[in-house]
Order: structure tokens, then sequence, then C-alpha cells
């Protein structure tokens, strides 16, 4: 802002050319607007440096997803087959020199408790996993929680607050916090398809294979996750406002 002043006369004009008395109080206000001017640019710089430590926790925790997703998919599939196999012990063909008698009942044993703890360290996994995917939809609900994540921020500072080149800090995280609850919602849906999946293998129980495949099918389907909604987040927000 440039100040327009009439010349005086009586007014004394010093060699730089500044017109003493109220213009050049003027001026010494335009100095102090100028020096407070550069502590919200300092609290921008760390909002800025706070939003982009958050973008790397998501993009790792969607890495991690990607991960835990395949795992437990895998795990999954892995104890339903071993739940089959043990099943079919009785149905299986023996050469003709063993099925007879106590050979047969030995053999078909033997296999039993192969095929058995086959089945129960298939199942330690898939409750390995279940925990993972706990995990992981924990550390995303921290980031869905935007308010309480950025609790400090913005105590300092303003929604309507520029941020990088076009949002501002409301419009961030209000982005920020529905892609996070994407893969919240995805994750707690995970953790009840593969609850109802371990009880369906307890206490001597065993799920069909239909039933076992609808499962393991509806987990891999991720019915839950909007990919439009994130492939947005990832164009408007990750590429387009930070550059990464």
């Amino acid at each position: 802002m440039f100040m327009q002043c009439e010349y005086k006369e009586g007014m004394k004009i010093p060699k730089g050319g500044f017109v003493q008395g109220e213009p050049a109080r003027a001026l010494d206000n335009l100095a102090e607007i100028i020096k407070e001017a550069k502590l919200p640019m300092a609290t921008r710089l760390r909002m800025q440096t706070r939003a982009r430590s958050a973008c790397t926790t998501f993009r790792a925790l969607r890495s991690e997803w990607e991960d835990i997703r395949a795992d437990a998919q895998d795990a999954m599939t892995t104890m339903a087959n071993a739940s089959i196999e043990l099943e079919s012990v009785g149905e299986l063909a023996l050469p003709e020199t063993i099925d007879t008698g106590d050979a047969r009942d030995g053999v078909r044993e033997a296999l039993r408790v192969k095929r058995l703890d086959a089945l129960e360290r298939a199942r330690a996994r898939v409750v390995e996993c279940r925990e993972d995917v706990a995990d992981v939809r924990a550390d995303f609900g921290k980031l869905a929680d935007v308010d309480r994540y950025f609790a400090s921020s913005v105590a300092e500072y303003p929604d309507d607050g520029a941020l990088f080149k076009t949002l501002n800090f409301a419009a961030f995280r209000r982005a920020f916090g529905a892609a996070a609850k994407i893969f919240v919602n995805d994750l707690l849906a995970k953790e009840t398809l593969m609850d109802n999946f371990i009880r369906g293998f307890q206490r001597g129980a065993s799920l069909d294979r239909e039933s076992a495949l609808a499962i393991v099918s509806a987990y891999a389907l991720d019915a839950l996750v909007d990919r439009d909604s994130l492939r947005e987040f990832d164009e408007l927000v990750l590429t387009r406002e930070l550059g990464s």
C-alpha cells in the first residue's frame, strides 16, 4: 500500500525525499505491518510441513493396506484349503498294499494329524493378519480424526488460511479426513469378515467350501473403497497441491 500525501508549506523534506510528520508516522506503521506479516508466513510454513508429514504417513499406511490386504487374503485361502484337505482324509484312495486293516487306519491317522497341524498353522496366520488389519485401521483412524490430529495446528491457523496453491486449511482437512475414512471403513468391514471366517473353524466346526469362498471373495472385493474419490484426492491434493 502506498501512502499519498499533499505537500504543505512549511514541511521539511529530508534528503531521502520522505515527508516528515503524519506521512512519516504512516510509513512507520506500514513497516510494523510488514514486520507482522512475516509471522503468518512462518506459521504457514509450519502448517505446510505438518500437512506434508500427514500425507507422507497416509501414503505409507496405504502401502501397508495393500500388503495386509494381500497377506490376509492368502492366509484365509490357505486356511480354507487346509480345512478341505483335513476333511478329505477319510475319502483318500490308498494303495492296495496299505489299504487294509491297521495299516490303512495308521496311514489315515498320520495324514489326519499332519493336516490338522497344517490347519492350525494356517489359522494362526489368519489371526496374526487379523491383528495387523486392526493395527492399520487404528492408524488410519487417527488420520481420519482430523480435528484431533491437527489440534495444535487448528489452534494457531485459521480455517480460511491459505495452505498450498489453492486449498485453504479447512478444505485440506476435509479432503484428507475423507480419504483416510475410506480406509477406516474398509478395514472395519474386513475385520468383521475375518472374525466370521475364524469363528467358522473354531471348536471342530468347519465352513463349507462355498461359505469360505464367499468370505474370501468379499474380502478381496474392497466394496467400500471409493477408488474414484481416492484418485481425485491423489490428483488434487497429493499431486497438484503438494507436487508429490
